[in-house]
C-alpha cells in the first residue's frame, strides 16, 4: 500500500504539463505544519526543464502573537526559502522529505516525516541563522517539532 501510494505521488507529478522551469505540483505533497503560534505552509513545485524529478517547496509561515489569540495572522514568506531544494525518500513506514532554504540550509531546513501506517505526519525544522526579518522573529538556532497535515 504505502509503495503503491509513493508511486502515485511521483507519477502524479510527472503528469503535471509542461510550459515554465518551476510549475507547481497536482498538491499531493503540500503540507501544513503547525503549534497554534506557527502555522507552516509547503508548497511543492517541480522543474519541467529538469532530466529527471526536481523538486522543491516554498515555504510560508503563518504567525498569531500568541496560541489563541483572536488578533489576525500574519501570513509571509519565509526569507531564502522559496524554491528551497527537497529530497524525497521511502522509509520503513512511509515517506520522508528533506529541504533546505537558500540551498545551504543556513536560511532554514527540515525533515518531514510520514507515517503512513499509523497515519501521523511531523515536521522537524531549524532556523541556524534565524529569521529576523518575520513579524515574530525567529532567533538563532530555533528548532521546532511541529505536526503535519496534508493541506
Amino acid at each position: 500500500m504505502k509503495k503503491m501510494i509513493t508511486k502515485a505521488i511521483l507519477a502524479s507529478l510527472m503528469a503535471v504539463q509542461a510550459q515554465a522551469a518551476w510549475m507547481p505540483t497536482d498538491g499531493s505533497l503540500d503540507f501544513v505544519c503547525g503549534d497554534g503560534k506557527n502555522i507552516f505552509t509547503f508548497t511543492a513545485f517541480y522543474n519541467n526543464q529538469a532530466s529527471g524529478l526536481e523538486l522543491a517547496y516554498d515555504i510560508s509561515v503563518t504567525q498569531f502573537p500568541f496560541v489563541g489569540s483572536e488578533l489576525n495572522p500574519v501570513a509571509q514568506a519565509i526569507p531564502g526559502c522559496q524554491e528551497a531544494p527537497l529530497e524525497f525518500s521511502e522509509t520503513a513506514n512511509g515517506a520522508e522529505v528533506y529541504f533546505e532554504c537558500a540551498a545551504d540550509g543556513d536560511a532554514g531546513f527540515g525533515t518531514i516525516e510520514a507515517d503512513f501506517i499509523n497515519l501521523k505526519m511531523e515536521l522537524d525544522i531549524s532556523f541556524p541563522e534565524g529569521q529576523p526579518t518575520l513579524l515574530y522573529p525567529f532567533l538563532e538556532d530555533t528548532n521546532m517539532k511541529l505536526s503535519c497535515d496534508f493541506k
